[in-house]
């Protein structure tokens, strides 16, 4: 009997796993807001787009009120991939004759062909009438649009409005308590509290918080005056100085950041705490002495006489109270004797002196020193009388002991010789 062999049993082959796919209702924006923030359509026509199925994300078709995860989502549009796009905020001085839309089907121009051609798509971010000139902002930063919009944010818009007519301070004071529009008063701040006229007209500043429809026009036709002119000068921290009229600018990070704070984005900087000055070691004492002692005066160092050509110099005290100049005392009475010092005057005083002029050919060392002698000079006594022994000293006059100077005299002469033993 022969066995027969068993044919091994194959296991059933397991299918692939398929990758898990991700759940679209998640905490990111929804889908329609993230097609506005990357530029393919505003909020109503993303809407519109994800009803008609052409959406979707991660290979699903999308569904409308769905969120998506910027980051870790596929989303695409007809087969093609959507992403977000980097935010740009470009300020722009807007010119009259223009409108604040995408497109005009009147076929007016927009504002639209005053911005950069290159780069994301951007919206403006409110509106201005066809004649009205000034700033507008625009952006592809769906939030902080929003934010700016909303009126519970307030955000302050500054015009210059010029009227037909002169304002009287009777209707400064109703713009300022407020006008009825639409059943609800609307109020304006003027700056300065008045007016300026040239002529006929006025140019009046006004700060208004809304953005209601042509609201400053209807405002001045409320108190009877029509606007002839409108500029927007200020929104928010943004103003037009350095923008001329149809240029734009790129907003700077420090206005970027105050208008995200107005928005509501972000929260305002802490304001950093004052710090404690400590005293420096021995600065007490030092205030103290200084408060004590006042500060020294050019009087008090002075003797309370003016210091100048000619003026007292380190006081009475010091000077004697003489004036000091040329000619004048030095030292005081008690150093000159009270005498004028100056060419041929007195110096040292008459205990140095002796009285005598000192100068050209006057006498030097006072009368101990020379004894009264004449002047010294050339054949002229040397040391006095007890040097001289009063014998002229010069060529060919006596030196010593009445000796000749021309040569030199004999060793030991003149010196009387030690007695013989």
């Amino acid at each position: 009997m022969t066995e027969s062999k068993s044919e091994p049993k194959s296991e059933p082959k397991s299918e692939p796993k398929s990758a898990p796919k991700r759940d679209v209702n998640t905490e990111g924006p929804r889908l329609q807001r993230f097609l506005a923030e990357a530029g393919v359509a505003a909020r109503r026509k993303g809407e519109a787009l994800i009803s008609e199925g052409r959406v979707k994300v991660n290979g699903r078709v999308a569904e409308l009120g769905s969120r998506v995860d910027p980051v870790h989502d596929k989303v695409e549009l007809d087969g093609k991939r959507v992403t977000v796009e980097r935010k740009v905020y470009v300020l722009l001085n807007k010119p009259r004759g223009c409108v604040s839309t995408l497109s005009d089907p009147e076929g007016r121009p927009t504002v639209m062909g005053l911005l950069p051609k290159e780069g994301p798509r951007i919206y403006p971010v409110g509106r201005l009438d066809f004649n009205t000139e000034g700033l507008l902002l625009f952006t592809n930063d769906g939030d902080l649009a929003n934010g700016l919009m909303h009126p519970r944010r307030a955000v302050a818009k500054t015009y210059h409005a010029k009227t037909r007519g002169l304002l009287s301070e009777t209707d400064i004071a109703a713009l300022e308590a407020g006008v009825e529009l639409d059943g609800e008063l609307r109020k304006a701040t003027i700056a300065g509290g008045g007016t300026s006229a040239t002529g006929k007209n006025s140019w009046v500043e006004l700060t208004i918080t809304e953005g209601r429809n042509r609201q400053i026009h209807r405002m001045m036709e409320a108190i009877d005056h029509e606007v002839s002119r409108l500029i927007r000068v200020g929104y928010g921290p943004l103003t037009t100085e350095g923008l001329m009229r149809a240029r734009w600018r790129p907003l700077t990070s420090e206005e970027l950041y105050e208008l995200r704070v107005l928005a509501g984005l972000l929260k305002p900087r802490p304001v950093a705490a004052a710090r404690e000055v400590r005293p420096v070691p021995g600065a007490r004492h030092q205030a103290e002495r200084a408060s004590t002692r006042g500060p020294a005066s050019r009087a008090e160092r002075s003797g309370g006489k003016p210091e100048g050509r000619g003026a007292y110099r380190g006081g009475a005290e010091r000077s004697g109270g003489k004036p000091e100049g040329r000619g004048a005392y030095r030292g005081g009475a008690e150093r000159s004797g009270g005498k004028p010092e100056g060419r041929g005057a007195y110096r040292g005083g008459a205990e140095r002196s002796g009285g005598k002029p000192d100068g050209r050919g006057a006498y030097r060392g006072g009368a101990e020193r020379g004894a009264g002698k004449p002047p010294e000079g050339r054949g002229a006594y040397r040391g006095g009388a007890e040097r001289g022994a009063g014998k002229p000293v010069g060529r060919g006059a006596s030196g010593g002991a009445g000796r000749p100077t021309g040569r030199p005299p004999a060793r030991g002469a003149g010196r009387p010789r030690p007695p013989q033993r």
